[in-house]
């Protein structure tokens, strides 16, 4: 796959999840699109596009921190807040391995019933 057939894909993931729950989820980057949503943001996935790094402090209230999670981890009751400079030491004394240990050598490929499911592919 090319960078714009991934960028298409990610596209209609996100489409389809602000269409399934519109009151949860937009993909639209327009800030007044997006007050009390979580904001899907495919236009990251893009040859040359930049993105919040891995660890990175955001300019923020508390100074939250931007945190590679495990699936684990991830629940209704995680938020961005519970990751900010003082907590995030903390956490990763705790952290028993790299959630993205194995990211260098994964290979993937996106299914042909997920490209059917989003109408990419018949």
């Amino acid at each position: 796959m090319c960078w714009a057939e991934l960028k298409e894909f990610s596209r209609a993931v996100a489409a389809a999840l602000a269409q399934a729950r519109p009151s949860s989820y937009t993909a639209s980057p327009l800030k007044r699109n997006r007050t009390g949503k979580i904001f899907i943001d495919y236009l990251r996935n893009d040859r040359g596009s930049t993105a919040v790094a891995p660890y990175s402090v955001r300019a923020r209230e508390h100074a939250p921190v931007a945190m590679p999670l495990s699936w684990k981890i991830l629940g209704p009751r995680i938020v961005a807040s519970d990751f900010n400079v003082a907590t995030v030491p903390d956490h990763l004394a705790r952290r028993k391995k790299d959630p993205w240990a194995k990211m260098a050598k994964l290979h993937q490929t996106i299914p042909a019933e997920a490209l059917k499911a989003l109408g990419m592919r018949t």
